[in-house]
């Protein structure tokens, strides 16, 4: 964990530069900020016109989504209706607002940056997710941070949950990023890319593979998976559970691949906070 922490450290030398900027769709207000590698980040914050909960759900979307996408969307709807403020950005380079810190790698996004681990695409991201976090509460102050996500989404809201001291509950969909050996090598997701790479860098799995950070998780989790999936399989959010050292749940919906269960999913979530808030 040494690497990610004085990335950490050097991040914290940039300034934030938040700013807003234009209206976006459901009345949200778009905003940007700075990020590694001094990349402007892009994000939009929507506020719930139900009574507050004086609660952030910082919602981190999937590969290749962005804060624009019909899918992301209707989930910002579903926690609005629920007195939930909600914030998100857009990852870098996956077709929304914020640009790319590198050109995508010919062989896949997931190889942009690498060997370097202070140029590897998902290092600076992490860094990104993180600042999120801060960025939040500086456009308004709240009691409670949720970090929410499923795949990409929900490896990064188990970063943030494991890092950074104001996330206070973890919801975690189906997490990539996680027993990165299995997604090489048994896996249909852009890890299968280092199949290619011999050696791997030790640094993949100490300091990018959320098994790692699993032990500095202190905060309620919740994990979900399907029996099906070939991009995350299944075994590898058990894994992570088995690892976890908090308190901690995970629902296992047979029969459904990568998603598909959000609508029987999201009444376990609701449940899941009012129990751990």
């Amino acid at each position: 964990m040494q690497l990610i922490k004085e990335l950490l450290n050097q991040h914290s030398y940039i300034p934030f530069d938040l700013n807003y900027t234009d209206h976006q769709p459901l009345s949200g207000q778009g905003f940007s900020f700075l990020s590694i590698k001094h990349q402007t980040i892009h994000g939009t914050f929507w506020r719930s016109t139900q009574p507050s909960k004086q609660t952030w759900l910082v919602l981190f979307h999937g590969l290749g989504a962005h804060t624009n996408t019909e899918g992301y969307l209707s989930f910002v709807k579903d926690w609005l209706a629920q007195g939930y403020d909600v914030i998100g950005m857009d990852v870098r380079g996956q077709g929304g607002r914020t640009k790319n810190h590198l050109p995508a790698h010919p062989d896949g996004l997931y190889l942009t940056g690498y060997p370097q681990f202070d140029d590897y695409y998902y290092a600076l991201i992490y860094m990104d997710s993180y600042r999120l976090i801060d960025i939040c509460q500086m456009i308004e102050p709240k009691n409670h941070i949720i970090a929410s996500g499923g795949s990409q989404g929900g490896a990064l809201a188990l970063f943030v949950g494991a890092m950074h001291p104001k996330v206070d509950l973890i919801l975690s969909d189906m997490p990539s990023n996680t027993d990165i050996s299995v997604l090489i090598h048994e896996s249909d997701g852009g890890f299968k890319a280092f199949k290619s790479y011999s050696p791997i860098e030790s640094w993949l799995y100490s300091e990018i593979d959320q098994l790692s950070f699993a032990s500095m998780i202190k905060v309620p989790v919740l994990l979900s998976t399907g029996t099906l999936d070939t991009v995350c399989p299944s075994k590898t959010c058990e894994a992570l559970y088995q690892k976890l050292q908090t308190k901690k749940a995970m629902f296992i919906y047979h029969g459904f691949g990568h998603g598909g269960y959000d609508d029987l999913h999201f009444s376990q979530k609701l449940k899941f906070i009012r129990e751990n808030r």
